[in-house]
This record gives C-alpha cells, structure tokens and sequence, in this order.
C-alpha cells in the first residue's frame, strides 16, 4: 500500500506546486495551519466524535488536493470512510497516518 510506505518515511514532504511562485503564499498558509490541524484531528479522535473527525477528514480530503498535497487528500478520503464505516481500529489507523504525513510537511 502506498500510503504506509508514504507515512512511514521520514522525508519531508512538499507541495507539488512547490516550484511555482504563484501558489507560494498559498502554500505557506496552509503549511502554517498544520499544528491546528492536527490538534483538530487528535482531539476529535480522542473524543470519539466519528461525525466532527468525518467531516474534517472531508474538508481535508477537498482542500489537501488543491494545495499541492495530493497524498494527503487520498488519506483524508481514506479517513472519510473508515469513520462511516465506525470501525475504531481502522479510524485509528488513519488518524495516525494523517498525523505522520502532517509532521513531514515542509515548505
């Protein structure tokens, strides 16, 4: 699977728009907002709010994508669906790859 090898690796990971000067600000807002993301995600998991972590997967799945991080909105859309199908080991799972990818995030 790729995603495991992706989120086991310790790399830095940039956008694919990394090189292009028009997405560069955009980039580095989104890459600023990383922490608060994954205390949204940690806190909603540790909740056990499967509905709130379901939808900011969701919006993480959608908004991922369009900064360049294309990995990412695959895992956020992974998440998306383990939290509908409320099956707690697989949530746990993504939750904790969606946490290592975004400790790797660099701009």
């Amino acid at each position: 699977m790729q995603n495991q090898e992706i989120t086991l690796d310790n790399t830095p990971i940039y956008s694919d728009f990394a090189e292009d000067e028009d997405f560069a600000e955009l980039i580095e807002f989104y890459v600023s907002t990383i922490n608060d993301k994954k205390e949204e995600i940690r806190t909603l998991f540790q909740s056990g709010d499967l509905q709130e972590l379901k939808i900011k997967a969701h919006q993480m799945k959608g908004s991922a994508g369009g900064y360049g991080f294309s990995d990412l909105s695959e895992l956020g859309g992974e998440l998306e669906q383990a939290c509908r199908s409320e099956e707690i080991v697989i949530v746990a799972e993504k939750v904790a790859a969606i946490l290592r990818y975004l400790d790797r995030i660099s701009l």
